[in-house]
């Protein structure tokens, strides 16, 4: 479309999914099936779509060719009958009696040829062709052609006239070849091959050769169904469609989502069928909402189930086989519910459904093990971990006395408890778990289960929560090759690895690529679920605090404000914990930018808020504290920073039984530097005390960091050029430069020469250096 004379030509009406080619300038190209062309609209960054949704609403550049041009029309007929004797009168006149319809030419064609008739024999019986029905989408001429066809087919192919009825019902792009073979017991495989090379050979259908998919033209199906409909097989061929769906489309192992993704736009067309038989429709049902569920598509799943709800419920009286089933149903809709967010609806249905189950566990009869293993994964999605993995444990329990320790079941409840163990910050217990479950998990399941991968992935994050880094690294890369190879690179839990990697590489200083995949993730997620949706907030958040660490804060402060739109609008509580999280990360870039008067109300809201709503003890609270403090420094608030870092520091050394994190390391590298920067204030006979202190805290922020890190990493040029920034103000010059010669390298590597971190560094370097 870059040229103005350019010409695009639609070949078919097919939805969304435009089927285009380009041509240039060659007014007289060839049309298979042409219905209009538009030429090149204005040049622009609209997209293809909008360019010609803007020409069929406003008629700008649009030229409709109701049919090719007489000359045209004899070429079509003459290019789809090569082998027949050439009449050019009779010719012009059978394309005119056709209408110029392209489409008819093509069937019309390739009914002489195959027939090896001429095209006055073919006209005559055109002429001679009676219709029984007329429908008001086709066109005469065309109706007749299509009669024509089918009527050789009754003679010659009856099978392939039955595989065109069957074509009709199922979505007419990209038919599988499996679909088509409806004999169950494939004794006439060889007929059918036959009868699927008719339809092509009478342009029928046509073949896409390197998948052995077919499709068929919108009028041709058209005609197929109203000529059920006229013969009052409609009603019986509906039926038949929606139980060989029923039969083909897989249920459950992630190994047929191959399979699935192929029958699954024909299974929503048949669905929509009203069958007199409700029963392989609900399986159907069944099966396409698990599909839908374990590719993370879970509004979908959840329409589905209820679907299949309404079915069980207006079919009461069930057997108890079926009652079972529905009960098996309603859990899973409350689990879609829960995933959504939708925890007090999720919450109700479960309670009812619990209410028509019997108390008792029993073999074969697991429905209250998985019901209660659904109100733990609620207690979970609600931050009652406590409860949840003590509900877990009593479905542990039951489930491997009504099963075995080695029953998939069992594997997920463990897996389960871990989650709730991380929840509660009991990462040894958690990583003892795992070491002792995977190995018996992968036994069952085999290496490649998407069940294995996310139990990889738990263990990372219990790497990562013990700050083994390099080791959770590791892990990540592995699980994520695996994860795009077996579910697909848009999967969500394939997703949740890469925000997981992304988050380990930022920590580990490599924020260029954290920055790409969360990009990635931002884009995946919006396309998914739209701008409104938790997890595209959760990766906004994650994204500019990455581009905070970048030195791109006006790009990080767009994309918090974006968040925290996006946050308001799925929830109004302005404590939420999430609305904390997006209001921290900004008030942090606004503190970069220098936008003091914006950041510091924003910091101390976010503060009280959550000491109010989680603890003074919360790892969130101290951040903000750390924030704020960073904020107070920037003021010359020295007295007050400081105060408010110490408390940080033994607050968070409390919580970690009196060892030192990656976290407090960061703490006592921003207090060395409050109290560099605050010594200009204190008289100079304390001066010295002040710098011994600072000294120490920075000498072992330093040595900390580069043991939980290595030595490449830009949190330790950082902590290296603050201790060259005090060695300069203590007097100790050549020791200043030595360090500050490290930093400029190692900062400039990392985060590049011209981020501000950076350049700052390399001025004081510049000050030291001129000091002698």
């Amino acid at each position: 479309m870059n040229s103005r004379i350019d010409w695009l030509l639609v070949l078919d009406d097919v939805g969304k999914e435009l089927q285009t080619i380009v041509g240039g300038p060659n007014h007289g190209t060839l049309f298979d099936s042409c219905t209009l062309i538009l030429r090149s609209l204005e040049e622009g960054k609209k997209t293809l779509e909008e360019n010609i949704t803007t020409a069929l609403e406003f008629a700008k550049g649009l030229v409709i060719l109701p049919c090719p041009t007489l000359k045209d029309s004899v070429q079509i007929l003459k290019q789809h009958s090569p082998n027949i004797s050439w009449d050019r009168k009779t010719a012009e006149r059978l394309v005119t009696f056709l209408d110029f319809s392209p489409i008819a030419i093509a069937i019309a064609a390739a009914y002489i040829e195959e027939g090896g008739i001429t095209f006055g024999e073919y006209l005559e019986l055109f002429q001679q062709c009676d219709l029984s029905f007329t429908p008001s989408s086709i066109s005469t001429p065309l109706l007749r052609t299509l009669m024509l066809s089918l009527r050789r087919l009754q003679v010659e192919k009856p099978q392939a006239l039955e595989i065109s009825k069957l074509m009709a019902l199922l979505d007419r792009q990209s038919v599988v070849e499996s679909l088509l073979l409806y004999d169950r017991d494939h004794k006439n495989a060889r007929n059918f091959y036959g009868s699927l090379r008719k339809l092509e050979s009478m342009s029928l259908v046509q073949k896409c050769v390197e998948n052995y998919h077919y499709s068929m033209h919108r009028l041709v199906r058209d005609f197929f169904v109203n000529y059920l409909r006229n013969e009052g097989q409609l009603e019986i061929k509906q039926q038949l469609s929606v139980e060989l769906l029923s039969e083909r489309y897989p249920y459950g192992d992630q190994s047929f989502w191959t399979v699935c993704q192929m029958y699954n736009s024909h299974a929503k067309k048949v669905i929509k069928y009203q069958v007199a038989n409700v029963w392989p429709r609900a399986e159907l049902l069944r099966s396409m909402a698990s599909y839908h569920q374990n590719c993370g598509r879970h509004a979908t799943a959840y329409e589905l189930y209820q679907e299949l709800r309404k079915i069980y419920f207006s079919n009461k009286p069930l057997s108890t086989k079926q009652s079972d089933v529905m009960v098996n149903i309603s859990l899973r809709a409350a689990q879609m519910l829960g995933k959504m967010s939708r925890f007090n609806e999720g919450e109700k249905l479960l309670r009812d459904t619990m209410s028509e189950i019997k108390s008792e566990v029993e073999p074969g009869k697991p429905q209250l093990v998985h019901a209660r293993s659904l109100q733990a994964w609620f207690c979970s999605w609600r931050g009652q971990h406590a409860e949840s993995e003590r509900l877990w444990r009593l479905c542990l329990a039951d489930n491997i006395r009504i099963h075995h320790e080695a029953h998939v079941d069992t594997l997920i409840y463990q897996s389960n408890i871990t989650t709730a163990l991380i929840a509660q910050a009991r990462y040894a217990d958690a990583e003892e778990l795992l070491d002792r479950t995977i190995p018996l998990r992968i036994s069952v399941r085999g290496e490649d289960h998407p069940d294995i991968i996310q139990s990889r992935q738990i263990l990372a994050v219990v790497y990562h929560k013990q700050g083994k880094y390099k080791k959770a690294e590791d892990l990540n890369r592995k699980i994520l090759k695996t994860a795009d190879r077996i579910q697909g690179s848009e999967h969500p839990d394939t997703l949740i690895i890469l925000n997981n990697l992304s988050t380990i590489l930022r920590e580990l200083g490599c924020f260029t690529e954290a920055e790409a995949m969360q990009w990635r993730l931002v884009a995946s997620r919006e396309r998914q679920h739209g701008s409104d949706h938790e997890q595209v907030v959760i990766s906004r958040i994650n994204l500019a605090t990455t581009l905070e660490k970048l030195g791109k804060y006006p790009v990080a402060e767009e994309q918090n404000r974006l968040a925290l739109s996006a946050q308001k609008n799925l929830t109004p509580d302005d404590n939420h914990p999430t609305t904390l999280n997006i209001e921290n990360s900004l008030g942090l870039v606004l503190l970069r930018q220098e936008k003091y008067d914006e950041a510091e109300p924003v910091l101390r809201k976010v503060l009280e808020s959550r000491r109010k709503v989680l603890s003074m003890e919360h790892l969130q609270t101290l951040i903000s504290q750390n924030n704020l403090a960073g904020l107070l420094m920037k003021r010359k608030k020295f007295v007050e920073s400081a105060n408010l870092l110490r408390e940080t520091i033994d607050t968070a050394r409390k919580s970690n039984d009196g060892k030192e994190n990656a976290f407090i390391l960061r703490m006592m590298n921003s207090l060395s530097e409050v109290m560099r920067q605050g010594a200009a204030e204190v008289p100079e006979t304390e001066r010295q005390i002040v710098y011994q202190e600072a000294l120490a805290l920075q000498r072992t922020a330093l040595a900390g960091r580069i043991r939980i890190f290595g030595e490449d990493n830009p949190d330790v040029f950082t902590s290296q050029y603050n201790l060259a920034h005090l060695l300069h103000d203590m007097g100790q010059c050549i020791d200043g430069r030595k360090l500050y010669k490290k930093a400029v390298e190692g900062l400039g590597r990392r985060l590049g020469k011209n981020h501000p971190v950076t350049i700052e560094c390399e001025e004081n370097f510049a000050i030291c250096k001129n000091h002698g």
